[in-house]
């Protein structure tokens, strides 16, 4: 593992089904921070908003957002990480792409579904965990509801940094910053949480809160409510010692998820 590892984060106001807009604000953003970063994370569902409506979009549709964020993987030397509304098949998964230089690209498809928004009733659960290692740093990239899950989260795969993208509505804002904290601890990792802003298609308010957290529970990134772009280190080694000298890991237990 590398000493520090760095995150981009990306806030911002995501419109509605609108793939064009969406990726020229992403432009926009790019431009106006050049600090250089190992990941850069993108909201749940980046370039169309929160949409139960999957089949408005063709497949050379989610290709250009693909094509967008390899071409930005390339430039910038950046991992990106940020779901779209994917058609696998015949069956659509809330998919989150993950771009490298190299012009490759992994998934993960969320697993769990947003019952109370009716996501189940659109899109296919995943049925698996995602590890990918950046500059040695194992990362384990989830997607917005799954963050109410502990033991989809649980750290039995000894990863480094645990990450949530997400469309978390401003009424649940306690919710979101409980239990973003509560996986930090638990798991004795990083955890990042990007989040939207403003309203979204469906009238849902949607007010930032992006943060980063230490595995000892500590805030050392929070975004507030605005549109912006900041850039946070991860200290390994910090992380390490900790879970030396303090090692809950070693007492966490064996289970299977079916």
């Amino acid at each position: 593992m590398n000493k520090l590892l760095r995150i981009k984060m990306l806030q911002y106001d995501v419109q509605w089904e609108d793939i064009r807009s969406n990726l020229q604000q992403l432009d926009k953003l790019y431009t106006s921070e050049n600090i250089s970063a190992d990941i850069t994370l993108l909201p749940e569902m980046f370039a169309t908003g929160f949409t139960m409506n999957p089949g408005r979009f063709t497949d050379t549709d989610i290709q250009t957002i693909l094509h967008w964020m390899l071409e930005k993987s390339a430039h910038s030397g950046s991992v990106l990480m940020g779901s779209v509304p994917f058609n696998d098949n015949g069956n659509y998964y809330n998919r989150l792409l993950i771009t490298f230089k190299d012009g490759t690209h992994s998934f993960y498809n969320k697993r769990h579904l947003f019952k109370m928004g009716q996501e189940h009733q659109q899109y296919k659960p995943g049925d698996f965990r995602k590890i990918v290692t950046v500059k040695g740093w194992k990362v384990l990239p989830l997607i917005c509801y799954d963050l109410r899950f502990p033991v989809w989260s649980r750290n039995d795969i000894d990863y480094d940094l645990l990450v949530y993208v997400s469309n978390w509505p401003a009424v649940r804002n306690d919710v979101w910053n409980t239990l973003l904290k509560a996986r930090a601890i638990e798991n004795q990792t990083y955890v990042a949480g990007l989040n939207r802003t403003g309203t979204d298609g469906r009238g849902i308010f949607y007010s930032g809160g992006s943060k980063v957290i230490s595995p000892k529970g500590d805030i050392i990134l929070e975004m507030g409510e605005k549109e912006c772009i900041k850039t946070v280190e991860l200290d390994g080694n910090a992380m390490l010692e900790f879970r030396k000298k303090f090692p809950v890991l070693s007492d966490r237990d064996s289970f299977i998820i079916k």
